[in-house]
């Protein structure tokens, strides 16, 4: 299974991939997918961000 970086990857590619075939039906899926790619990324920062600072 996939990791969250990895998906994160994955999908800003597909977006850098859907927004350089230059084509106005592949435009919503290039923004679609770098967003979710940009969401994910997030969510890993954040996810690190935790698992690096000591509660105890």
């Amino acid at each position: 299974m996939p990791s969250l970086f990895e998906n994160a990857v994955s999908s800003l590619r597909m977006g850098v991939e859907d927004y350089r075939q230059q084509d106005a039906d592949r435009d919503v899926s290039a923004v679609r997918n770098f967003y979710a790619g940009v969401l994910l990324l997030a969510k890993e920062a954040l996810i690190r961000k935790v698992k690096s600072r000591d509660f105890h």
